[in-house]
């Protein structure tokens, strides 16, 4: 299943993928990099950042991996004593537990898609998708985001830890965005020999539909997750 949440600050990358190692042992761990173009500021500065955050710290179990994570990841402003210790933002829900509940507390609550939602929406994105395929400069991916990527590719190395690197399709794709990941691209190719996949490249061999394949312009919908997952899968 896949350790995802929205917008997911590629920070929190390592963490999962130590999390994920302790009860795993995959042929393949699969990174998607499309949030490593966006600078710090763009997450620090939401006013979503303690959800999307939560996201992800409350659903670790305790230890000092999520310990770590809350104290490394957290940005300076925030109370980390309600990160580390959720019931203390939580506590005065207890009225509203109800029986099903209790399987999210014990790590025990099966999700029947796998980590999928399903999303039979549609949008005709088939007027404003762009072909980059010709862009063949780079531009410097942020430099916070690329630490970070260097630091997960030290730790996939180190462990010998197999990965594949993608960016999963989309169409508010820009020409400067496209470049950053040419920059990407080269970092973990070449200087670090894993495989990079942009499967914006891809969308004839994905053979997507831009009337039918998306629910908005950075989600497929589920005609378009079935064609790419079996693509990726394969």
């Amino acid at each position: 299943w896949p350790l995802a949440t929205n917008v997911q600050q590629p920070a929190y990358a390592i963490y999962l993928l130590k999390e994920a190692m302790k009860r795993q042992n995959p042929q393949t761990v699969v990174f998607e990099l499309r949030m490593f173009a966006r600078p710090q500021t763009s997450f620090d500065g939401a006013d979503t950042y303690e959800a999307f955050s939560r996201n992800v710290t409350d659903n670790l179990r305790y230890s000092f991996n999520r310990y770590s994570l809350i104290k490394n990841t957290i940005k300076p402003s925030e109370d980390l004593t309600p990160y580390y210790f959720d019931i203390i933002k939580y506590h005065s829900l207890w009225k509203n537990v109800s029986k099903s509940n209790w399987g999210y507390v014990r790590f025990s609550k099966r999700d029947e898609n796998s980590g999928q939602l399903i999303r039979d929406k549609v949008i005709d994105l088939s007027n404003v998708w762009h072909d980059y395929s010709d862009i063949t400069e780079s531009s410097p991916m942020p430099p916070e985001q690329e630490e970070v990527l260097r630091n997960l590719l030290d730790y996939c190395r180190e462990k010998r830890i197999p990965a594949l690197f993608t960016v999963n399709p989309y169409t508010d794709i820009q020409e400067e965005t496209q470049k950053q990941f040419n920059y990407m691209k080269a970092i973990v190719e070449e200087e670090y020999g894993y495989p990079f996949i942009n499967f914006n490249l891809l969308y004839d061999e994905l053979d997507i539909d831009f009337a039918r394949d998306f629910y908005n312009g950075v989600h497929m919908n589920t005609n378009g997750a079935v064609k790419f997952t079996r693509y990726l899968a394969a």
